[in-house]
């Protein structure tokens, strides 16, 4: 099946960007190993059955100032991995780089609706050099905001 030139113009970008920029990230020194500290340490608790508790590396009991999305997905992720925590990172990754995808995929998309392909590539451009360590080399929350 051949795409449309249009959707090409799209979809490639889309998913090689994410690509590079992690590539890039990887030959330097990331950190993609930090969930955030009490993300993390709340979605272990979770895992473990002592609800939504724990955000400091020690049993301190329930917590309810940390937002509750962030640690049920890496819960979620703990629990297809078997506990095991370059799986989690792993999985995290991918869906910081598929929110990146979906990010850069919607700016073309409505660049090239409007007639401005040239200038959606300019927006994903500057986006991605002023935001590239929170997108590719930090594994948190902001990745997915940003993205």
């Amino acid at each position: 099946m051949i795409l449309s030139r249009s959707f090409r113009r799209v979809l490639v970008p889309s998913l090689w960007i994410p690509v590079l920029g992690f590539s890039i990230a990887l030959m330097g020194s990331p950190m993609l190993w930090h969930l955030g500290a009490e993300y993390d340490c709340i979605a272990t608790a979770l895992r473990s059955g002592r609800g939504f508790a724990d955000p400091f590396y020690v049993q301190s009991g329930p917590t309810a100032w940390m937002p509750p999305v962030m640690p049920c997905i890496l819960a979620s992720f703990y629990w297809l991995c078997g506990d095991d925590r370059n799986g989690v990172i792993v999985l995290f990754t991918c869906l910081q780089g598929l929110s990146i995808s979906l990010t850069i995929a919607m700016v073309l998309s409505e660049a090239q609706r409007i007639g401005r392909y040239w200038f959606g590539i300019v927006i994903v451009a500057i986006g991605i050099s002023v935001n590239y360590d929170s997108l590719f080399q930090i594994t948190h929350d902001h990745g997915i905001l940003l993205g």
